[in-house]
């Protein structure tokens, strides 16, 4: 898995099983909220793995006043 953009998408699609994995877990707080937790993990983590053009859109600028 070199690929940046293969990885991001990956934990994209990892993010998404753990979402619905906790839409399952019934009256289960605690596992809900462990699958919850894992999903907003693989989410971050896909955002760190994606580069910042694809990001932030070829045409970002900077907010940094100049």
């Amino acid at each position: 898995m070199a690929n940046p953009l293969y990885r991001a998408e990956r934990c994209r699609d990892l993010a998404e099983e753990c979402r619905a994995i906790a839409a399952l877990c019934g009256p289960s707080t605690e596992m809900r909220n462990h699958y919850s937790q894992m999903s907003e993990h693989y989410r971050l983590l896909a955002e760190a793995e994606e580069p910042a053009e694809l990001a932030h859109g070829p045409f970002a600028t900077s907010t940094v006043p100049t």
